[in-house]
């Protein structure tokens, strides 16, 4: 069960930080536990792959679930120059996702942000907290 969490605004800066400091370390042995639970998921997932088209079932039933193998089909891309000119002569810019790979734009960037065209430097403000000493 989590622990209880204080509400409403601290009592001062310090204390926020104070706060911000035990929340990131409670989150840290939350995230150990998530990880842990995640490899196992891992471990049986790939047991039941490997288990369960040998047996010529692609499904099995337990006490409390019914699992199956699911197969999905997924695009891996071979050879970029191909689709991007295939993307440019259809118009089939919806193939890819929109998103700027941060530390490549940096890379060009360097000391002027303006050598990217249609791209913009923009800043985000977040907070950083560490152990004291």
């Amino acid at each position: 069960m989590a622990a209880k969490l204080n509400t409403g605004a601290p009592k001062n800066p310090a204390a926020a930080v104070d706060e911000l400091f035990k929340l990131k370390g409670e989150k840290s042995t939350l995230n150990a536990e998530v990880k842990r639970i995640e490899d196992r998921e891992k471990e049986l997932k790939d047991y039941l792959i490997d288990k369960l088209p040998k047996d010529d079932a692609t499904g099995v039933s337990g006490k409390f679930a019914v699992g199956e193998v699911v197969t999905k089909v997924v695009p891996t891309v071979k050879d970029w120059d191909k689709l991007y000119a295939y993307i440019k002569k259809h118009s089939a810019w919806d193939l890819l996702k929109r998103a700027v790979n941060t530390k490549a734009a940096e890379d060009r960037w360097g000391a002027k942000q303006n050598n990217l065209p249609g791209v913009e430097a923009f800043t985000v403000v977040s907070v950083s907290i560490r152990k004291k000493g």
